[in-house]
């Protein structure tokens, strides 16, 4: 962002201006960027929120309906399976992911009790 109203690009430069005043870059960079590269999200050169991307914007038929918040829940499921052995409790990534995994199994469910 060099003025304001630009568009964001996904990266926070120095010279940055957040409504009209100049953010102060007071973080020391590190060998890993914890707010545009994580380290727990990449992998072999992919980052998981290009993969949850590409998931979501097949051109194929899907076998099954999902709506707007259906979508949201299968990609943070996605995002827990992909970061759990990076994380330093990956055992609670596992625990979140069965967490939004049911609230997904009891939404189609629904839907398919509805549809019969």
């Amino acid at each position: 962002m060099k003025k304001v109203g630009a568009r964001f690009l996904g990266k926070y430069e120095p010279s940055d201006t957040l409504w009209g005043f100049k953010m102060e870059q007071k973080v020391i960079q590190s060998e890993t960027d914890l707010v545009n590269h994580p380290a727990h999200y990449a992998s072999g050169g992919i980052e998981c929120i290009d993969a949850m991307e590409a998931m979501t914007n097949q051109s194929k038929d899907m076998n099954i309906r999902l709506e707007g918040h259906d979508y949201y829940l299968w990609q943070v499921i996605f995002k827990y399976l992909w970061r759990f052995p990076y994380k330093e409790d990956p055992l609670t990534d596992l625990k979140k992911l069965l967490f939004y995994l049911n609230k997904l199994i009891i939404r189609l469910e629904t839907y398919k009790k509805e549809n019969k």
